[in-house]
């Protein structure tokens, strides 16, 4: 536990989060100082629950941050009961409905891009056009949607983490727009109560 907690649901999250503030900082713009803010996945509910109760016996700052989709409402039902400042991804993410997770606030564009990248060095994997992606993906977010088209397409599974490691060793390549979303992120962090 640190002075100011940000409790997000994975560990993709936590290495984003971890790297754009980073790149951030070089170019001094807002960001987390890592110093003093501790980002801790929580993957699910009654972990949460535990690390919130840790953190307020330790009377340290909680800030949660949630995905738009099922387990997002949920967690943002029980931090609205609780009284516990929490934010979701969808406000800062490049799309304006539908579900929202990490992934949305790299954007279609660069993480189909870093997908394609990463996996393209496997002879299974055919590369993914982001305009197809923006299409297809409807209402589920970036991370959901390529979840389901590996299993379908490829018959493999898709990892975020490993994509969000890949991010993260090029994030001060990130574009303005993406570092724009997590700046704007980061400030609504904060500055919650």
């Amino acid at each position: 536990m640190a002075e100011c907690n940000i409790l997000v649901e994975g560990i993709s999250d936590q290495i984003l989060l971890a790297n754009a503030s980073a790149a951030l900082q070089k170019l001094g713009r807002p960001h987390l100082d890592l110093a003093d803010v501790a980002i801790i996945p929580y993957s699910e509910e009654p972990v949460l629950r535990q690390l919130v109760a840790m953190a307020r016996s330790y009377r340290a700052r909680v800030v949660v941050l949630a995905d738009t989709d099922q387990q997002g409402r949920r967690i943002t039902q029980y931090c609205q009961r609780e009284g516990i400042p929490h934010f979701t991804i969808l406000p800062f993410a490049e799309r304006t409905d539908g579900s929202a997770s990490i992934e949305d606030l790299v954007g279609v564009e660069e993480y189909t891009t870093a997908v394609n990248d990463f996996y393209g060095e496997f002879d299974w994997f055919t590369q993914l056009d982001p305009a197809e992606v923006e299409t297809e993906r409807h209402d589920l977010s970036l991370g959901a949607f390529l979840e389901k088209q590996f299993c379908a397409r490829f018959q493999r599974s898709f990892s975020k983490t490993a994509l969000a490691v890949h991010i993260a060793e090029r994030a001060p390549d990130l574009s303005g727009h993406v570092l724009q979303r997590f700046e704007a992120l980061f400030s609504a962090i904060l500055t919650a109560p």
